[in-house]
C-alpha cells in the first residue's frame, strides 16, 4: 500500500532564511502524524508547500504513491488534501451550511440547491459523529464549533488527507478533548491527518507518528513512532519513562530538538 504522502527534498528559501533545508517525511496512509517543534521551525511552510499555499524550491511530492505538483490549494483539494489553518477562513454573516458549500455550490437550474447540500452535510456528519447547526450563522457559535465547520467544510470536499495547523491553539480544554476524539474518529473512517503542534502532551494522546522540528528548519530523522518506548533505561536527567511511551528528553534530544523539558511523571 503506497504511502498517504512523500516529501522527498524539499527545500524553501525566503529572503535570508532558509524554510526547509531538504527536507524528507513519509506519512502513511490512515494514520495521524505529528509535526512538533518550536516557532520558526518550518512546519507551517511544509504543510503550506504540500497545500500549495507556497511553492517549493526543489524537492518531490508524492500522494498516494504518484508524483504530482501543487500550484494552489486548488490543486490540492483535487488530489483529496484539506487543510485547516489556526485562523479560520469563514465568513461570520453566513451561515454554517453556506460556509461548508462556498466554493463547491451544488445547483438546481440557477438556483442553490441547498436540499441536496443539507442532505449531503448531514450524512457527512452522521458518518463522523460532528453535529452542528446549519441554520446559525458563524458569528453566533463558538470556537470550537467554528473548527468543526472547517473540518465538515474539508469533509464536504472528499478529502483524504488533512493538515491541522495549530488547530487547538484556540480551543478551551473540552474543546481540545473534543477535537483529538474527533480526529480518531476521521482516522477510523481512512482520513490521514497531519497534526502541527509544539504540546508535547497533545502529541502522545494522538498521534501515531512524529516528525520533529529544530529551529534551524525542519528534520525527520526518521519518523519516531510513539507507541513504544525509544528508551526503557534511566536518562541522563534520570527521568524513567513508563514502559508505553518515550521519555520526551531523550527522544526530543535524539531527534536533535534543543528543549529538555520533561512530561516524564
Amino acid at each position: 500500500m503506497p504511502n498517504a504522502i512523500e516529501l522527498q527534498n524539499i527545500t524553501k528559501a525566503f529572503p535570508g532564511v532558509l524554510a526547509n533545508d531538504h527536507v524528507n517525511i513519509t506519512v502513511e496512509e490512515a494514520e495521524i502524524h505529528g509535526l512538533i517543534g518550536e516557532n520558526g521551525a518550518g512546519k507551517s511552510t511544509i504543510m503550506n508547500i504540500l497545500y500549495g499555499l507556497t511553492q517549493a524550491d526543489e524537492g518531490t511530492i508524492r500522494i498516494f504513491g504518484e508524483e504530482c505538483e501543487i500550484h494552489s490549494p486548488q490543486d490540492a483539494i483535487r488530489l483529496g488534501i484539506g487543510m485547516i489553518h489556526q485562523h479560520f477562513m469563514l465568513m461570520p454573516e453566513q451561515t454554517v451550511l453556506r460556509n461548508i458549500i462556498l466554493g463547491n455550490v451544488p445547483h438546481k437550474g440557477a438556483l442553490i440547491d441547498e436540499k441536496t447540500a443539507r442532505a449531503d452535510i448531514t450524512k457527512i456528519m452522521d458518518q463522523f459523529g460532528m453535529h452542528c447547526d446549519l441554520d446559525a450563522k458563524i458569528s453566533q457559535i463558538s470556537v470550537g464549533e467554528k473548527q468543526r465547520v472547517e473540518i465538515l467544510k474539508a469533509l464536504y470536499r472528499k478529502v483524504r488527507i488533512l493538515i491541522l495547523d495549530e488547530p487547538t491553539a484556540v480551543l478551551t480544554p473540552a474543546e481540545t478533548d473534543a477535537l483529538l476524539s474527533t480526529m480518531q474518529r476521521l482516522k477510523e473512517q481512512g482520513c490521514t491527518i497531519v497534526f502541527i503542534t509544539h504540546k508535547l502532551k497533545e502529541v502522545l494522546a494522538a498521534t501515531d507518528r512524529v516528525t520533529s522540528a529544530t529551529s534551524t528548519g525542519l528534520a525527520s530523522p526518521p519518523n519516531v513512532p510513539i507507541s513504544r518506548p525509544i528508551s526503557r533505561t534511566r536518562c541522563r536527567w534520570r527521568h524513567r519513562p513508563p514502559m508505553w511511551r518515550p521519555c520526551m528528553p531523550c527522544s526530543v534530544k535524539n531527534w536533535g530538538w534543543k528543549s529538555r523539558r520533561s512530561i516524564c511523571p
